[in-house]
């Protein structure tokens, strides 16, 4: 393989050799462009028709991650203040509230995801790691020592920041990309399209035209941000981790996924529900939508 005409080269890292198959993948002009070599998989890793779509870059990227997930609530508590300042009605007052407590759990959700799914899972991995390197014997560092010279054989191509480990990647890592994706951003987005999503009477109140736009507008934002997420999770699940890694990975974000699953997708803890501004079972009830609802709920 001519590498000096590679635009970018990527390398497995479970490959024992430069030689074997897949070991490295050249992106050069021949499948970087056109939609039709995305469908590869080498061109999906290399094409430049995925990375230009909107937010595909963003969903990683801690401060426009934060701008995604905060700015259509604070969006929504924005217009409820307006609207009570100027009308004085119950109706903004309670969104308001509903939505503020809203913005209380999306906080709650990443500060748990960053310090329990993230940094404190990172910390007991990095000591697993330890314990065993420490429990090897003289013969097996010696052994390891020796299969480090066989397989490490990718530290040329390695980028400037981890040219410190020859054998970078090689170690277990359980996918913080996947319990970010499954943990935080996905929920909270589950959680707010709910919201936008519950029925509400129409009446004489100020800015309802304004909130109802918001809420289609937001609808289809949450489809667009959805899709994209997993298509960048299927995108990490498919080049940058083991399976192992990703089912891990996807088991942790199950400490989130579960509980929010049964708030949004059933009618148990209408006291939270009715906190959240989420559809109750009263709610439909009063605008004829809930007879299958209170079935379910008895």
């Amino acid at each position: 393989m001519h590498l000096r005409s590679c635009e970018k080269v990527y390398a497995n890292v479970h490959a024992r050799s430069e030689t074997e198959t897949g070991a490295l993948i050249c992106c050069d002009g021949s499948n970087t462009t056109g939609w039709k070599n995305a469908i590869s998989y080498e061109g999906f890793l290399c094409s430049q028709q995925i990375k230009p779509l909107p937010l595909v870059k963003s969903i990683t990227r801690l401060p426009d991650l934060m701008i995604l997930t905060f700015l259509p609530v604070l969006l929504q508590l924005i217009i409820h203040l307006y609207g009570w300042t100027v009308q004085k009605d119950d109706t903004h007052l309670d969104r308001a509230r509903t939505t503020a407590s809203r913005l209380l759990l999306y906080i709650f959700i990443i500060i748990f995801r960053v310090y329990g799914l993230y940094i404190c899972l990172s910390k007991v991995q990095t000591y697993i790691h330890g314990f065993w390197s420490t429990r090897l014997t003289s013969e097996m560092l010696e052994s390891a020592d020796q299969q480090t010279i066989d397989t490490c054989w990718y530290g040329d191509f390695l980028m400037r920041r981890n040219v410190n480990d020859s054998c970078y990647g090689q170690q277990f890592d359980f996918s913080d990309h996947v319990v970010l994706f499954f943990a935080q951003s996905l929920t909270c987005m589950l959680i707010e399209s709910t919201s936008c999503s519950t029925p509400q009477r129409k009446g004489k109140v100020i800015s309802f035209d304004i909130e109802t736009v918001l809420s289609r507008f937001l609808s289809f934002f949450f489809v667009y941000l959805n899709s994209t997420t997993l298509l960048v999770a299927y995108s990490t699940a498919a080049y940058f981790h083991t399976p192992t890694e990703i089912v891990i990975g996807y088991m942790i974000s199950l400490v989130v996924q579960i509980p929010i699953a049964v708030l949004v997708c059933s009618m148990r803890w209408p006291v939270l529900r009715f906190y959240l501004g989420l559809p109750s079972v009263g709610a439909l009830s009063d605008l004829g939508l809930s007879t299958t609802a209170n079935e379910h709920s008895d």
